[in-house]
């Protein structure tokens, strides 16, 4: 479950803050920008709208749109304009934590609220004093500017921006010429060393140690993301996606029905989950074989492996179709035959996962990130189950709806 605590407050404190317990929701948005170090420039406060998006099948995984106002900006006196080539902004969406209140028995009047008590000393008095509820807030990322589009509107100059997450660093940057990865090279060293030619030092790689066994060559003119996404797929880490704070991050894959669920929303008396979700149900021409062949030609070495779909409950099943409906891949490489196995384990669920897709909208929750595993409960459609989430949108205004897209996490045996 993701801990929502912060800045003192408890995660319950925050969930009910969120979920509106003690009435709505007070919300803003904030927007600060950032030089290419990521260092605080200034505040931007003339943005009116936009919204944040995460896509976790896209390339560049979290995007973000805005209209502002055509600004600049003062630092000590001199002012400044945006640098639309090289300057970030980072976003935030603060909620206000609702006011608490504490009682002391005192014997003064230095309070807010005062009630007398029966006691045989007439100067005790029972105080509740009022303790204003802090801000607190969560980065919904950190983007790189395109070029902008000028608008005049009512005689105001606005800008309509499109901005990327920093994948849009290695998606940009290719090599120029023949690059080789030597055999023996730890993948982590390897994907360490194309980030840091990259300009990027913020990462989160988990490290497992394995090492590469033959040279990787690829061709002048190859996206350095394509490498980082190769070299993870061979050792069956997600592909590379960068953090609401900037740091890009891979890791050992595991399965929706591993991990444990990051949140749940429900139809309850706490529901922040709006009327009309809608479900899915694909089935055409969805396999139940998942076979996937590696051959090495410098060693010799061939690994093969195959998934099959037994779960007499899926409607895809083997037993349930009365037929075999196959899909082969061959891959290039692979670390070893463990990594190959998850790897279509993998491959075969989240195949499988597209017969069940529910579509739905909540009030905005901030803590969304890449392929959060959520529980969902909706009494009307029968629905208590895990999914996969692939997209959501944030709307950059306070009233906004937050919309979701999830895939069912499903058993294949």
């Amino acid at each position: 479950m993701i801990n929502l605590s912060q800045n003192g407050f408890t995660h319950n404190q925050v969930r009910n803050m969120l979920h509106m317990k003690h009435g709505s929701r007070k919300i803003r948005f904030r927007y600060f920008l950032l030089n290419q170090n990521e260092n605080e420039l200034t505040e931007l406060k003339t943005i009116e709208s936009g919204n944040v998006d995460m896509s976790a099948f896209s390339d560049i995984k979290r995007t973000a749109r805005f209209r502002m106002k055509d600004t600049t900006y003062t630092v000590n006196g001199e002012e400044k304009e945006i640098n639309w080539n090289s300057d970030r902004i980072q976003v935030f969406v603060e909620f206000k934590m609702p006011d608490s209140f504490v009682q002391e028995t005192v014997n003064d009047e230095e309070n807010y609220f005062i009630t007398p008590v029966f006691s045989t000393d007439s100067t005790t008095r029972l105080t509740q004093t009022k303790i204003e509820g802090g801000w607190i807030a969560f980065s919904l990322g950190i983007f790189l500017f395109s070029s902008p589009i000028r608008v005049e509107v009512g005689g105001s100059i606005y800008r309509d921006v499109e901005a990327y997450d920093k994948l849009l660093i290695v998606k940009e940057d290719k090599i120029t010429d023949r690059y080789t990865i030597k055999a023996g090279t730890t993948y982590y060293n390897a994907m360490v060393s194309l980030l840091n030619s990259a300009g990027v030092s913020k990462h989160n790689i988990e490290n497992n140690g394995k090492t590469i066994s033959n040279d990787k060559e690829y061709e002048p003119g190859t996206e350095k993301l394509r490498i980082l996404n190769d070299l993870a797929s061979d050792l069956n880490y997600t592909p590379f996606w960068v953090d609401e704070y900037g740091f890009f991050r891979s890791y050992q894959y595991r399965s929706p029905q591993e991990q444990p669920v990051d949140y749940e929303y429900a139809d309850d008396d706490m529901s922040v989950t709006l009327n009309g979700m809608e479900e899915e149900l694909d089935l055409f021409d969805l396999p139940n074989v998942f076979t996937v062949f590696v051959a090495n030609p410098d060693t010799e070495e061939e690994y093969i492996s195959t998934v099959e779909n037994t779960n007499p409950n899926h409607p895809r099943s083997i037993e349930n179709l009365g037929r075999r409906v196959v899909r082969f891949e061959e891959k290039d490489d692979i670390a070893d035959q463990e990594a190959l196995d998850s790897y279509v384990d993998r491959l075969a669920s989240e195949s499988s996962q597209v017969y069940g897709r529910l579509k739905f909208e909540t009030a905005i929750m901030p803590f969304h990130s890449y392929s959060n595993v959520l529980r969902i409960r909706n009494s009307t459609l029968g629905i208590n189950q895990r999914y996969s989430e692939t997209n959501w949108s944030i709307p950059l205004q306070s009233g906004g709806n937050m919309t979701h897209e999830v895939r069912r996490v499903v058993s294949l045996s």
